[in-house]
This record gives C-alpha cells, sequence and structure tokens, in this order.
C-alpha cells in the first residue's frame, strides 16, 4: 500500500511522513503538489491519499482519477481547522474517508492515522450516526411505510393496496380500474382504512406518510 501526500509545503509533508512511517514504517509515499497532479498518478490498490487542505485549498468533491484502483483507494483531508458539522457530513456522504483538523494532539493524530491505514474511517461518531441516519430515511420507500402501517393498524392486504393507491393519488374510480372491484367497494375499503387509522382524508394519510419519509406534508408521493 502507498500513501500519497498533496501538499504544497514541504516542511508539512516532511513531517506527515515522520508521523506515518510511526504508524507503517514500510510503507512507500509519494508527493504532488496539486490535485490536478493526483488525476495523473497511476494509483496503487488502497493507497490513502492525504490532501493538505491549508496549502492546496478545501476541494469540495472527490478528487478525480481515472485509474481502475480508484475505488479501493481512501482519501483523506488534513489541516482543515474546524469545520461544522453540515461540513463534515458533506465530506463524508461525498466518499472521503477522513478529517484530520491539524490542530490535534499528537496521540490523537497517531489514533486517526492508524484507523486510517486499516482503511478504516475517521470522523466524529456524532457525523457517523448523522449520515447513518439520513440514510435509513432517504432508502425508506412509500411501500415500506403501507407495510409499517398496516403492521401497526392491523391493515387487510386490500387496504394495503387502497392505502397505496390513495398516496398515489388515485381516485376511487381509478382504484376500483386497477384492482377489479367496484367503486362502492373501494369507497368500504377507504372507509374501513380512515376507521383504523383515525383520520378523515387522503390528506391525513400523506401527511403521514411524508412524516415517515421526512418530506414536506403538501409533498406529493406521486410527483
Amino acid at each position: 500500500m502507498t500513501y500519497i501526500i498533496v501538499s504544497l509545503d514541504k516542511k508539512w509533508r516532511t513531517q506527515w511522513v515522520s508521523l506515518l512511517q510511526l504508524v507503517a514504517p514500510l510503507r512507500k509515499h509519494l508527493y504532488c503538489s496539486s490535485l490536478a497532479e493526483l488525476a495523473k498518478l497511476e494509483l496503487e490498490e488502497r493507497t490513502v491519499i492525504y490532501i493538505d487542505c491549508k496549502s492546496v485549498g478545501l476541494p469540495q468533491y472527490l478528487p478525480y482519477n481515472p485509474s481502475p484502483a480508484l475505488s479501493s483507494c481512501s482519501f483523506v483531508l488534513v489541516n482543515t481547522g474546524v469545520l461544522p458539522d453540515n461540513g463534515l457530513l458533506h465530506f463524508l456522504k461525498i466518499g472521503f474517508n477522513g478529517v484530520i483538523k491539524g490542530e490535534e494532539k499528537p496521540e490523537v493524530t497517531l489514533k486517526a492515522l492508524e484507523s486510517l491505514s486499516r482503511h478504516e474511517s475517521w470522523f466524529p461518531r456524532r457525523i457517523v450516526e448523522q449520515a447513518v441516519r439520513d440514510y435509513q430515511a432517504s432508502s425508506t420507500t412509500q411501500e415500506q411505510v403501507v407495510y409499517e402501517l398496516a403492521a401497526a393498524y392491523n391493515l387487510s392486504k386490500r387496504e394495503q393496496q387502497v392505502c397505496m393507491a390513495l398516496i398515489e393519488g388515485d381516485k376511487n374510480c381509478e382504484i376500483g380500474n386497477k384492482l377489479f372491484i367496484s367503486k362502492h367497494t373501494v369507497k368500504c375499503h377507504v372507509t374501513s382504512l380512515y376507521r383504523k387509522l383515525d383520520i378523515n382524508s387522503r390528506h391525513e394519510i400523506l401527511a403521514a406518510v411524508n412524516r415517515r419519509l421526512k418530506r414536506p406534508a403538501g409533498l406529493s408521493l406521486a410527483s
């Protein structure tokens, strides 16, 4: 495995290599002075790239490199200063593996380097937990919410189908055509659904589903 250090500061590069050698003394390291230069390097599998943000700037997106080994590499931002939580969350979500602000105690920095050398992530625990919550919320589907409602309120299979059609914006006649049942039967299922969910309108069903999906209450799920 190789370390690549992206920095214009020769003194800092020397200091950083000294720290890296304490963690993994047998691994080779390379230097480059810019992200553009990094894009031209042939990456090895499981390379760890440290970007000195103080000298080359804070990238907003994961650096580009055409190498097929890119997906196995780790990108770490160093000397970032203090970033707000939304900034840390942004870098985690777009693919960076860690952030080291630069003012850490030596023992904390070494611990971070040890974790990163094992291709683990280095972010505050609260940021990782928030990313997990955001992922879980974004991966929830309206079908899953209907299943949850069914389990909580003992909805029949037909009531689940009617509920799904309602949140998709179908009218009673459209639901009947879709499910091959009469308009009167649809109305009976809708009445039963409202009673079990203790609601009075389609809008309240949309509001309940949107709350679970963390969408604005007025947003149509069919859009």
